[in-house]
């Protein structure tokens, strides 16, 4: 998605890692930052989501491409 993002625009995208000891230390000032602490686990172990439940239950909802949203997100901008 953040490829998409930097293309959309026509930027080159920079990368910077940060592990679970430089998001503590960023922690200490930042209590956002000190949440992702917590949720570290989302972003480095796979997840599998369903919806097959919320589709029963509302039925088929329409979705907006990536691409496209992302393309009216950066217009109203």
């Amino acid at each position: 998605m953040a490829d998409e993002i930097f293309a959309q625009v026509g930027r080159k995208p920079k990368y910077m890692v940060a592990g679970k000891t430089m998001l503590r230390i960023f922690g200490l000032f930042n209590p956002m930052v000190r949440e992702l602490v917590e949720m570290h686990y989302l972003l480095t172990s796979p997840i599998i989501l369903d919806d097959t439940r919320l589709k029963n239950l509302l039925g088929e909802l329409p979705k907006t491409p990536y691409k496209q949203g992302i393309r009216q997100t950066m217009a109203s901008i």
